[in-house]
């Protein structure tokens, strides 16, 4: 009977330092959550609201905002939908964060500015920030695991390319920004990057394409050449640039392109001939050419 009774002290003190573990961690993240839902500026009508266990509740149980933990309480999944503004300066450290998702408007120090803080989060690979950002910090940690970065729909006005030095990136979304000017040569320098999205900016001159892209949407820009750094052959295989300023010498940039399976040339108003070795191409699915063309190859006419 003794030997009974303490099996069952022991028992229920096991018990209890488990759940008090996983209960404190638990207490912990939903901490920091309600400390930082407790630093955004609403308008009104709108308020985050989070339950005693950091449930969602309220009216963002209706907007597709999402938090998901981990067996031990741990933060993994943040997607906030609000138009809310977001002050960084109170945004914790969740050190298992993977994944951050349709942050839709932020200030840190006063300034629209992504802070440095989190290219320093050691599992986070996901990145996804949209509304009024403004600026990236030139010396961002490449010391993380961050595979995806969409900055669309933000008013960035300078290429970042900073994030070339990101070695585990590899999608890139900068589209419906305020980007100008011509790319240089360090847009070459990305190491394992196999999209990039640009469309719907001002940039101009050459659009240089890195070793590893294998797609890329530069569409409604004022590109008017293709330039191909690398003495490797390029794995490019969609290149979409409708609506930019490219002219007949654009099939000779596209040349170095031999695994090409899509190819959009819509709507560039110098192009007025496509040349006949385009139907030499043994990849090439698709191609778009919404223009007036003076001339066209056999293969458009069969």
């Amino acid at each position: 009977m003794m030997a009974s009774f303490f099996s069952i002290v022991i028992l229920n003190i096991i018990y209890n330092f488990i759940n008090t573990f996983v209960y404190s961690k638990e207490i912990n993240d939903c901490s920091k959550l309600k400390s930082m839902f407790s630093h955004y500026d609403c308008t009104e009508g709108e308020a985050f609201c989070l339950t005693d266990d950091c449930h969602l509740c309220g009216e963002m149980l209706y907007t597709r905002n999402q938090l998901i933990f981990d067996n031990n309480g741990n933060l993994i999944f943040l997607d906030i939908r609000s138009t809310c503004i977001m002050y960084f300066e109170y945004f914790p450290i969740f050190t298992e964060l993977e994944d951050l998702l349709e942050v839709n408007g932020i200030k840190y120090n006063n300034k629209s500015i992504i802070p440095k803080i989190l290219f320093e989060y050691p599992k986070l690979k996901e990145l996804d920030i949209h509304g009024n950002l403004e600026d990236i910090p030139n010396d961002i940690s490449d010391n993380n695991i961050i595979e995806r970065i969409s900055l669309s729909y933000n008013i960035l006005k300078t290429f970042p390319y900073q994030l070339t030095k990101l070695k585990h990136l590899e999608h890139l979304d900068l589209s419906s920004n305020e980007l100008s000017g011509s790319l240089n040569k360090n847009f070459a320098n990305f190491q394992r990057i196999k999209y990039i999205n640009l469309e719907s900016n001002n940039l101009t001159g050459e659009l240089i394409i890195p070793e590893t892209l294998e797609h890329i949407d530069a569409s409604k820009n004022k590109f008017n050449s293709i330039l191909y750094l690398s003495d490797h052959r390029s794995v490019l295989q969609e290149l979409t640039v409708s609506y930019n300023d490219f002219d007949d010498k654009v099939f000779e940039d596209i040349q170095n392109f031999e695994i090409l399976t899509y190819l959009d040339l819509s709507n560039n108003m110098g192009i007025t001939k496509v040349p006949s070795t385009i139907s030499s191409s043994s990849f090439l699915e698709m191609i778009y050419l919404i223009v007036m063309l003076k001339k066209y190859p056999a293969i458009f006419l069969n």
